[in-house]
């Protein structure tokens, strides 16, 4: 989570989002030998891959647009943008954050999760965090 929140572009959050996306596995499939933390694990995995799909596309779309993963060379040009393409992109990163902290309707692994050990007061956190990088850049 550390890697996640203080890389300086959108490459290296993706690579701690991923990360958090592998620790959420492995943290609900801690009971290997319980067939419910199987089931309950790979549900969570194929949610937050539905979810890592609109993240990957949204940062493909801000590479695309903007020729620059970079927070600060994404946050200077951005009042120039097309306000279309900016909210393209602003719902293809919420969708990522949504099938992360199990929002509706991404929602279904979340009761299976609480076979593993709690997690979901970490992802708030991170969450919140990420928006303030966020709006510090806006």
């Amino acid at each position: 989570m550390l890697f996640l929140v203080s890389g300086g572009n959108f490459f290296v959050m993706f690579i701690g989002w991923e990360g958090i996306g592998i620790v959420s596995y492995l943290l609900i499939n801690f009971w290997f030998t319980r067939i419910q933390a199987n089931k309950a694990a790979i549900l969570a995995l194929t949610m937050n891959r539905v979810g890592d799909m609109g993240l990957s596309i949204g940062f493909f779309t801000i590479f695309v647009l903007f020729g620059s993963l970079n927070y600060a060379t994404v946050f200077s040009i951005v009042p120039f943008m097309n306000e279309t393409a900016i909210t393209i992109i602003a719902l293809l990163l919420l969708t990522g954050a949504m099938a992360k902290s199990a929002q509706i309707p991404l929602h279904s692994w979340l009761p299976g999760s609480m076979e593993g050990i709690l997690r979901k007061i970490t992802l708030f956190l991170l969450l919140v965090y990420i928006f303030i990088i966020f709006y510090a850049g806006l």
